[in-house]
């Protein structure tokens, strides 16, 4: 799965919309469950940001543990 970002504005991280996950089938989902995690403040109101999401590894119907992705960084601006 691919974790697709995009600059946005918001007041804060938490009410950014959440970004969109692309499977390797093509097919799209929101990822309810993704983390804003801020990499740098640029100035007062810009945040380099990058979204973490938790997901499951399972292979024949056998889980086989939980790792991490990543999306590309994002930029987000906070707006008043």
């Amino acid at each position: 799965m691919e974790i697709r970002a995009e600059d946005a504005a918001a007041p804060d991280a938490g009410c950014l919309p959440k970004p969109q996950g692309i499977t390797q089938a093509g097919a799209s989902r929101t990822l309810t469950d993704a983390e804003a995690v801020l990499l740098e403040r640029l100035s007062d109101t810009q945040k380099l940001m990058i979204w973490r999401y938790r997901a499951t590894l399972s292979w024949d119907g056998e889980v086989l543990g939980q790792y991490y992705l990543y999306s590309n960084p994002f930029v987000m601006t906070v707006e008043e």
